[in-house]
């Protein structure tokens, strides 16, 4: 049989579905967002200070910033 390819939802839904049993459990959907957390948290001391966000933040929107006018 010939693979299909993945809608656009299905890809979303397979990237939380680790095991691929077409069931996205808790742990699943909560281990995507783990890695975004660690990232941010700096210290690593598992708490996001306002600080933390603040500058991801900035550094965000300088990676936007294509001329560094100040806007996007």
């Amino acid at each position: 049989p010939e693979a299909s390819e993945l809608t656009k939802e299905e890809q979303r839904f397979f990237r939380y579905d680790r095991n691929r049993d077409r069931a996205i459990t808790r742990d699943e959907m909560l281990s995507s967002r783990s890695a975004a957390f660690r990232a941010l948290d700096r210290d690593g001391n598992n708490l996001l200070t306002f600080e933390e966000w603040a500058v991801a933040t900035v550094n965000r929107f300088e990676g936007a910033d294509a001329d560094s006018d100040g806007r996007l």
